[in-house]
């Protein structure tokens, strides 16, 4: 005849067990919660970065041309700089976060994010100089992350099969 005891021993071990299946399935649904998470967020970069708007107004910002601060203020003050702007300060935050990772920016925009950042970190400096406040931290963080992954990883910068 079976013993109480070994009834009862088995009960707690078809328990302990269910209790580690539990377990192991939530640690897995955790992990694809977290993976369509990341896949959301990188789908609204993409979508920021398959944007016309967004590289009408970079090209438009990137052929300007001015000789001081106050040339720049007096030919484009107010004109443009309003997609450009809040898309790489937005990365630049994703980054913060680490819901991206810094091959993502580097992977769509490339050297794009610093020919901008060098060619407008004058303005911006003058800018933060002027309101006092850390404007377009962000996007400086963004550029930094990004300037030294591609420096740690070079082979980033060629493209399978281009060799």
């Amino acid at each position: 005849m079976v013993d109480l005891a070994e009834i009862q021993a088995a009960y707690y071990m078809v328990a302990a067990t269910g209790v580690l299946v539990a377990a192991v399935y939530y640690v897995y649904n955790l992990r694809n919660t977290r993976k369509t998470h990341e896949l959301q967020v990188l789908m609204q970069v993409f979508d920021r970065f398959n944007n016309k708007d967004f590289w009408n107004e970079l090209y438009e910002m990137m052929k300007r041309e001015w000789e001081s601060i106050e040339d720049y203020e007096k030919k484009y003050s107010g004109a443009g700089g309003n997609v450009v702007f809040p898309t790489l300060e937005g990365l630049g935050v994703l980054l913060k976060r680490r819901l991206i990772d810094e091959s993502v920016p580097w992977d769509l925009f490339g050297n794009y994010i610093f020919l901008f950042w060098d060619k407008y970190v004058p303005i911006i400096q003058e800018r933060r100089r002027i309101i006092g406040l850390d404007y377009c931290i962000w996007t400086e963080h963004l550029v930094e992350e990004v300037r030294r992954y591609a420096a740690e990883h070079p082979e980033s910068q060629v493209l399978p099969g281009s060799k």
